[in-house]
């Protein structure tokens, strides 16, 4: 059993030597088998620890918790919180733990011989177990969540550990330049007001702002994100300052002066969508006037509710997304023929489709900012 776990320390060893050589060496095939053998042993290993008190916990829970908290809860929150600096850090951490347990394991004398079984061996196992648990499951469900925001938004939203960040990345050709800025309907007031003064005071520029249009008055009430956004203590898009900024500009200057920054609404009107995600919209639009769990767990059980439909997703996804993104890129390349400058700050959703669109025309990435929308001390 004691040799086992030398065994065992040995494979560590080697998987932690490969991650950090996989930094510098395409070696990812070899270095994921050997993980994978690893963290297989120790939860078997770690398994029957539990029964026999011969596997000795000392050597081998440290490596069983590490492999635990970076497989399983992917490093959080240190993946979040230096996520360009993650896996060398990672890597860098168990090759050090492995050498020091290996060490340590090899200059220990051998265990006198204990029964291969014990009640109270079990009860501490467990109620280790018992403790660990919820920690280990709130872990992974933050780093899976996390990972879900990143991935579907191809990294223009982010989790940190200070807050929610929103990403702008700017490309450029033959002089021209987009500025893609992530949005949210609802953040801190800081945010829009950074975004707006990141804007150039003037200039051959224009910001193509999101916003559909309603001119057949298809929605019922007023769609707002308002009360959501009382509600958590931020401020919603739509009464930010960069919309008031876009509300109150004229295009229109001065000969004699430098050109002003333009303001143009680029979104489609409402009466382009199928009547399916128009009732989709009404009916979330009645979600956010009464936001409470409630009245929303009413709206969405009702048999009649759009979101219950078959294959509304399907047409929701085509209106919302792709058909306005396609009106978005007939609006870029419009707003190039006469502007250096076009800023887009539309929600993080539609902006992977739009930078891949832009870069089959040929605009390569210059640059990157993260701003936070809520920091979450600020938003309890």
């Amino acid at each position: 059993m004691q040799r086992a776990v030398t065994i065992f320390l040995g494979g560590f060893l080697l998987d932690s030597a490969l991650s950090v050589a996989d930094t510098w060496l395409p070696i990812s095939p070899l270095r994921n088998f050997v993980a994978w053998l690893v963290f297989a042993a120790a939860m078997l290993l770690g398994a029957i620890s539990f029964f026999t008190p011969r596997l000795p916990k000392r050597f081998l829970w440290p490596p069983a918790g590490f492999l635990v908290w970076t497989a399983i809860c992917g490093g959080f929150p240190l993946a979040f919180a230096a996520p360009g600096n993650a896996m060398p850090i990672l890597s860098g951490a168990q090759l050090v733990l492995a050498i020091a347990l290996l060490a340590w394991r090899l200059l220990t004398p051998p265990l006198p011989e204990r029964p291969a079984f014990s009640w109270s061996n079990l009860a501490i196992s467990l109620g280790v177990a018992i403790v660990m648990f919820p920690f280990v499951i709130v872990c992974a469900a933050l780093n899976g969540i996390g990972v879900a925001i990143e991935t579907s938004t191809s990294g223009y939203v982010k989790l940190r550990p200070t807050g929610l960040m929103l990403e702008e990345r700017q490309l450029e050709k033959d002089g021209h330049r987009v500025r893609l800025v992530s949005m949210m309907h609802i953040g801190e007031k800081n945010f829009y007001q950074s975004v707006l003064s990141s804007l150039p005071a003037q200039g051959a520029a224009i910001v193509l702002l999101e916003g559909v249009s309603d001119r057949e008055g298809l929605i019922r009430g007023r769609f707002s994100y308002a009360k959501v956004a009382t509600l958590l203590g931020l401020t919603s898009q739509e009464t930010s300052p960069l919309q008031h900024a876009g509300s109150t500009s004229q295009s229109a200057s001065n000969a004699a002066q430098p050109p002003r920054l333009e303001y143009r609404r680029a979104d489609v009107d409402i009466s382009t969508f199928q009547p399916l995600t128009i009732d989709f919209i009404n009916t979330l639009g009645g979600v956010l006037a009464n936001p409470t769990f409630e009245n929303a767990m009413r709206i969405i059980r009702d048999p009649d509710s759009p979101f219950l439909q078959p294959g509304a997703d399907k047409i929701v996804h085509r209106d919302i997304l792709e058909n306005r993104n396609a009106h978005l890129l007939a609006e870029i390349d419009e707003a190039l023929r006469t502007h250096d400058t076009v800023v887009v700050p539309w929600g993080a959703l539609h902006l992977p489709g739009i930078e891949a669109a832009l870069e089959a025309q040929g605009f390569r990435e210059t640059g990157r900012i993260d701003r936070p929308v809520v920091h979450w001390k600020r938003s309890q």
